[in-house]
């Protein structure tokens, strides 16, 4: 029982590690103060952070392929609503109310 609740203390330190920051200011002390082993907390959580870069890397292109596409889309919407009200400018069948 002993040995699941170290390992488990190892898995928290590793998830909260993936925290930018919060791992060299909170983590890795707190996890020394409550006496567990500084060398392999300095282990887990450097690899816990350096999870969150790999993911960032892995995901960062899908990110910008996701983002072009929606910026595309979003200039053409626009040119086909200014196309729109240049076509409502000058023809009778749309209405505009000035107050």
């Amino acid at each position: 029982m002993s040995f699941l609740l170290d390992v488990w203390e190892y898995i928290l330190v590793f998830l909260l590690a993936a925290v930018p920051w919060i791992e060299i200011g909170v983590i890795i002390p707190l996890s020394i103060l409550n006496g567990l082993n500084p060398l392999l907390v300095g282990l887990v959580a450097f690899f816990g952070n350096l999870t969150t870069v790999y993911l960032l890397i892995i995901f960062i292109e899908k990110y910008q392929q996701w983002h072009s596409s929606r910026k595309k889309k979003d200039e053409k919407n626009l040119q086909r609503d200014k196309n729109e009200l240049q076509k409502c400018g000058t023809n009778m069948d749309c209405q505009v109310f000035h107050c």
